[in-house]
């Protein structure tokens, strides 16, 4: 938020040190006045103060936003909404988008879709679905003879096929002291026992887990264990003054660091999460309508922003040599 107090203290950083002093003069200035190049850095300055909670907008982007916002080119619903929005795109399914794994063979592909099948309807509702579902397919169907050797070992050379609480819970503990920047030792154990909850089939009138289950609850646990701080404010604030949220690991590389800890070979995660995606597209569509230009862009945005706002100047039949803008491929 820019307050006065921050606008005034954007002023007196702009000056030159020579200026500072109240009443001072400098070639004829007054130590009260900003001349062109300090007026620039005053606006960097205020941009960096107003937008400084905007987690997902950088340094160039916050001091692009309030020029946008002094040229009237952008409000500021419309810079904060360009800068977080993040719009999914087509969703993952199973049956028409999972390809089969090198020496799979089609009866397997299809037993390994049943069991997806009922592992997506356990994940409706954790952070970001269905955003990092491809993700987690992929690094499941990866690695599901691993997990189900690792399954089994826990099933503690047991008759029954399903997994208790008793065992789930101390294997999840295990799993958080492997694990970088896991959950503590009390925090998983009450985490074990509620993912346990969710993913639990009652058999005999005892929960507990079957294969297709545990694999259900693979996603629920890592993302509890990455990120056990989840939902909760940071007790201080930062620098700026702004009280935030711990960041949020991704479902899909929780799970992988999750894997990892078990020594399951998965496949690596290809898109970003919720709260580190970039929809540079829809940016770059912002700044395009506003014509916002760049005397020299230095970050990926702005260059792109720049090629973009060119178009706009453009015929609207383009030459042979013209090519179409980042918005349009």
């Amino acid at each position: 938020v820019l307050t006065v107090a921050k606008a005034r203290w954007a002023f007196v950083e702009s000056q030159r040190e020579d200026e500072a002093s109240v009443g001072a003069h400098q070639d004829g200035e007054l130590s009260t006045e900003l001349d062109f190049e300090e007026f620039l850095e005053c606006l960097g300055r205020c941009g960096l103060h107003k937008y400084g909670a905007i987690e997902q907008m950088r340094v160039s982007d916050r001091v692009t936003a309030l020029i946008l916002n002094v040229l009237g080119r952008m409000d500021v619903a419309s810079v904060i909404t360009a800068a977080t929005l993040v719009r999914a795109g087509v969703s993952f399914n199973g049956r028409a988008d999972s390809e089969r794994l090198p020496g799979e063979t089609a009866a397997e592909h299809e037993r390994w879709l049943r069991t997806w099948q009922l592992v997506e309807t356990n994940l409706k509702g954790l952070h970001g679905f269905p955003l990092w579902l491809k993700d987690v397919h992929n690094m499941l169907h990866a690695g599901v003879h691993d997990i189900a050797h690792v399954f089994k070992h826990l099933l503690r050379d047991s008759s029954e096929f399903e997994l208790d609480f008793g065992a789930f819970q101390t294997w999840a503990r295990e799993m958080a002291s492997k694990m970088p920047g896991g959950a503590a030792d009390a925090d998983a154990a009450g985490m074990a026992q509620v993912v346990f909850a969710t993913a639990t089939n009652t058999i005999a009138g005892l929960p507990r887990l079957t294969f297709q289950a545990f694999l259900a609850a693979l996603p629920r646990l890592a993302f509890a264990l990455s990120n056990p701080k989840f939902g909760e404010l940071s007790e201080h604030p930062d620098e700026s003054g702004v009280v935030r949220a711990p960041k949020v690991q991704p479902v899909q590389w929780a799970l992988l660091a999750l894997l990892d800890a078990m020594e399951v070979q998965a496949s690596h995660p290809s898109g970003a999460g919720p709260r580190n995606a970039s929809p540079d597209s829809i940016k770059v569509q912002k700044y395009r309508e506003a014509g916002m230009r760049f005397a020299s862009p230095r970050s990926p945005l702005e260059r792109s922003a720049l090629r973009a706002a060119n178009n706009v100047t453009r015929s609207p039949t383009r030459g042979r040599g013209d090519s179409a803008s980042p918005v349009q491929r």
